[in-house]
């Protein structure tokens, strides 16, 4: 059993089927985009697929807590700027290295969707693909900066497949709270990559991971490049068309919301 996971040999595997990425990718777009309306295969598992996606989503998460805390230890700083055993770890290595593959199953997903007669919207299906196709390629880099971004993004995950579940995890979450946990990830990624920024303006302050370079690169553009831009749009809406009409069905925006219920009866008093 490993003591620590082999970080170097897991980021030489994914560079070297970068081509395979690109062809499964190629072959669901063509998928997605052509046979909606054509197969139809009535096969009732998405909430199935909702609930275990969601508790592997949940059991990534638990295991990465202990790494992220203890990231937290040495302050903000550190936490942006170093790796520490960020994929090397035992666990935190095998999170991070999970995380990647767990992107292919958002294929899989949009898949079971279009066979089930559905049409998901475009930017749903490119959503899921950019997602993929990034998340394969930062990995190779093991750069600090996809600690936050893998936590926030399993923690908003959690909480959306326990809302589209029919079972949960020990919680309930209302329409409210999910709206709020999809677009706080796009705010906190944000944040995130202008503290990078801000840690790189002077030098010797976020320097001690040797992807420092790819860190300085992508920490720089973040707040020029459109494509953040559009990926904030393109996760937004995605949400909107996966719970919009589960809301409309199962109850009322608000009123369901014991949260929301709960703030209106402090504000009435």
């Amino acid at each position: 059993m490993f003591d620590t996971f082999p970080a170097d040999e897991a980021r030489k595997w994914t560079a070297d089927h970068t081509p395979h990425v690109w062809l499964i990718s190629a072959c669901y777009l063509g998928f997605v985009l052509t046979a909606p309306g054509k197969i139809v295969m009535k096969h009732g598992l998405l909430p199935q697929w909702y609930y275990y996606n969601g508790l592997l989503q949940l059991c990534l998460l638990v295991a990465f807590v202990p790494h992220v805390t203890f990231s937290l230890t040495a302050g903000w700083r550190d936490s942006v700027c170093c790796n520490h055993s960020l994929y090397s770890g035992a666990l935190s290595g095998t999170v991070m290295f999970l995380f990647v593959f767990s992107k292919l199953l958002d294929l899989a997903e949009t898949v079971l969707i279009i066979l089930e007669g559905r049409q998901p919207l475009l930017i749903h299906i490119f959503h899921h693909i950019i997602t993929l196709l990034v998340t394969w390629h930062s990995y190779s880099h093991h750069h600090s900066l996809g600690r936050w971004f893998v936590f926030i993004n399993l923690f908003s995950h959690v909480i959306l497949y326990s809302y589209l579940s029919p079972k949960k995890f020990g919680i309930a979450p209302c329409w409210l709270f999910v709206a709020f946990t999809q677009v706080y990830q796009l705010v906190f990624c944000l944040i995130i990559c202008f503290t990078a920024q801000n840690y790189n303006t002077a030098p010797n302050l976020c320097k001690k991971d040797a992807p420092d370079a790819f860190l300085r690169r992508k920490a720089s553009h973040a707040h020029t490049s459109p494509q953040n831009g559009a990926f904030a749009i393109l996760k937004t809406d995605s949400y909107s068309a996966r719970c919009g009409k589960a809301n409309h069905t199962r109850f009322t925006v608000f009123g369901s919301c014991k949260l929301f219920s709960y703030l209106k009866k402090l504000l009435r008093h």
